[in-house]
């Protein structure tokens, strides 16, 4: 079992409950991920998986340039 803020490893449930309320990063966590990645740094899977959620019909061929002036103009 591993600390998700501190990434400390335990051997046992107990020792990992034990931890929490002491962990040296609970005032200070680590940052949170982003929420919405920029277009442009997405990939092109990435892109057409929103770009099927929102609805827009694209194929396999389609550049990602393409996808993501699609994804713009909607």
């Amino acid at each position: 079992m591993k600390c998700p803020t501190c990434h400390v490893e335990f051997a046992s449930s107990a020792g990992f409950h034990a931890h929490v309320p002491n962990c040296a990063y609970k005032d200070n966590p680590l940052p949170e991920p982003e929420q919405d990645k920029p277009l442009d740094r997405m990939n092109k899977a990435e892109l057409l998986a929103l770009a099927g959620e929102k609805g827009i019909e694209v194929d396999s061929s389609t550049t990602k340039a393409q996808i993501i002036k699609q994804l713009k103009e909607e």
